[in-house]
């Protein structure tokens, strides 16, 4: 469908549109990591065919662009045309209006009847017809408009690796989906791209030499990465726009990515990248040879465009949402997951622990006060939240000189940042693990509790918000149900090793998600996401209220199993 005419460049129209830009996800231009590096970091002028209203002004606003066209120009002016899977253009027009060198990009959408007979065969055929040389063929899974992953087609073995390492084939449908990809075609790359529901083509106006795609032609990246036939598996997952995206490049004949590039979709959450180069490297010398390999290397930052990009070494084996969230996973598996993550954790925090703070040091008290005030501050609160603030005050003198260690914490350490290759371990994704200001050393546990929750989710497959609060309370404070026993088991062994009293785990608990919905209320704040009602949206206020509601219980039966 054909969108109304508009021209739109940094100086003009642009006032006009910046609040439907504003409001405009980022996650529909990641299309933008398939193509090649522009000369200067951005495109002259790109054409946008297609796609919701307020992208080509937001594209403008994150600097990918110069100008933005709506429409083809009539003159061969484009550096860059893009068109999308609710456009209407002709090939050859695409082509007439790009500049030698020039890059193309087109979503196919091949659910209608008129574009059943459209393979990535007769696409290839039709574009070199006109004059552009293909470079690259993706699968969009599962479409373009909730794209987590573009998959390259054009390459032996991604499929394969996809679907066996990364894929998490969480629920039924996810299953039968795994199922289907494997019995149709073998995992064979070839056999699935005339298969595809979504797949992007792209394509480069003149000869297809040296038109590597993405940052894999960045003159910065390492020698070792400036390899011909180089082909990017882009996962676009995330929570938000500041969530990152992360590139893996293909060799031809390789069986896994040989590296790892991330890049934030906005300049704001560079320092995110920044800082993960500057964890990797720092955490490093607390850690000894062995617990070292457990981490990703830091293999350096570059700029692209406006962007910055972190590269790491890749880690082998499959994140414990595959193994421990597969449909039909066998429970043995399930819990040897949620043990080698524990007993990971406790070394590390064993080995980065800095020193032990009392309940009672002016340094302690002043902390966690100044986190309930800026609770309080942020988000309304309830009459129950206030009587467990109260004790958790309360609880704090108690406990006196009761110590707990001060460790450094990796604060996403959840199942899918924890990959695993036989009964070796590689924790990933350290980008809250550090800041500028101090380094991220937290109180001990906190890791553990937000690990052991959201693997209890996946494990018993509880996706909706509902279970999810039903788990959280049958865990937590019912202390039965799937998993409670073993769960606890850990947490235990977990306190033993690290000398926690068991009176600190109510405390710790009511800690971990106080801080957890500062943090995301911080997140949205700087995504301009903040409404009326601070609370909507943020699920560890929930998790705060559940403990609110059993206070009684919850400082009274302490004693761990």
């Amino acid at each position: 469908m054909d969108e109304t005419p508009r021209v739109l460049s940094q100086a003009t129209n642009m006032r006009d549109h910046r609040s439907i830009a504003e409001h405009v996800s980022l996650r529909r231009a990641d299309w933008r990591f398939l193509l090649p590096y522009p000369p200067g970091g951005a495109f002259q002028h790109l054409v946008l065919l297609g796609g919701p209203a307020g992208l080509a002004e937001r594209l403008v606003d994150v600097g990918f662009a110069r100008r933005v066209s709506c429409t083809l120009p009539q003159e061969r002016s484009a550096d860059a045309v893009v068109a999308l899977h609710n456009a209407q253009v002709a090939f050859r027009d695409a082509a007439r209006c790009l500049v030698a060198g020039g890059a193309f990009y087109c979503e196919i959408k091949r659910w209608s009847p008129s574009s059943l007979a459209l393979t990535p065969h007769r696409i290839r055929r039709t574009l070199q017809a006109v004059g552009l040389s293909p470079t690259g063929i993706y699968w969009a899974i599962p479409n373009f408009v909730h794209c987590m992953s573009y998959i390259p087609l054009d390459t032996p073995e991604v499929l394969r690796w996809y679907f066996t390492t990364f894929f998490p084939a969480i629920t039924l449908w996810h299953r039968l989906f795994e199922l289907s990809v494997r019995t149709l075609t073998g995992f064979n790359h070839r056999r699935m791209a005339p298969l595809a529901p979504c797949y992007s083509v792209t394509a480069r106006a003149g000869s297809a030499r040296n038109a590597a795609p993405s940052v894999l032609g960045h003159p910065a990246l390492p020698e070792e990465l400036h390899q011909p036939d180089l082909r990017p598996l882009v996962l676009t997952r995330g929570m938000d726009d500041g969530s990152r995206v992360v590139i893996l490049p293909f060799a031809p004949g390789s069986i896994q990515p040989i590296a790892v590039l991330k890049v934030s979709r906005l300049t704001e959450f560079a320092i995110n990248t920044e800082r993960e180069q500057e964890t990797l490297t720092e955490v490093r010398s607390y850690l000894d040879a062995a617990m070292c390999r457990t981490i990703p290397h830091p293999l350096g930052i570059f700029h692209y465009g406006e962007l910055t990009v972190g590269l790491e070494s890749y880690a082998a084996g499959h994140s414990l949402l595959v193994s421990s969230g597969h449909w039909r996973a066998a429970r043995a598996l399930q819990i040897d997951d949620l043990r080698l993550a524990a007993s990971w954790l406790c070394t590390f925090h064993q080995q980065t622990q800095i020193s032990r703070l009392q309940w009672k040091d002016a340094e302690l008290c002043q902390w966690l006060e100044g986190l309930l005030t800026t609770y309080t501050q942020a988000f309304e609160m309830t009459a129950r939240e206030e009587r467990l603030f109260a004790e958790v005050r309360k609880c704090m003198r108690a406990l006196g000189a009761t110590s707990i260690p001060l460790v450094w914490q990796h604060n996403d350490f959840g199942p899918w940042n924890i990959y695993r290759a036989g009964c070796e371990l590689t924790v990933i994704d350290w980008e809250f693990g550090h800041t500028r200001d101090r380094n991220r050393f937290g109180l001990a546990l906190c890791d553990l509790l937000y690990f052991v929750i959201h693997w209890h989710y996946i494990a018993r497959h509880l996706h909706s918000e509902a279970a999810q609060l039903h788990g959280f309370r049958e865990l937590f404070i019912e202390r039965n149900g799937h998993d409670a026993c073993a769960i606890h088991q850990v947490i235990a062994a977990y306190m033993t090793k690290l000398r926690i009293d068991p009176r600190c785990l109510p405390l710790l608990l009511v800690y971990t998600w106080v801080e957890r919905a500062l943090d995301h209320f911080n997140r949205q704040q700087l995504l301009g996401k903040i409404g009326i009602d601070a609370r909507t949206g943020n699920r560890y206020i929930a998790y705060v209220d559940i403990l609110a509601s059993h206070m009684e219980w919850l400082f009274t039966r302490v004693a761990l199993p």
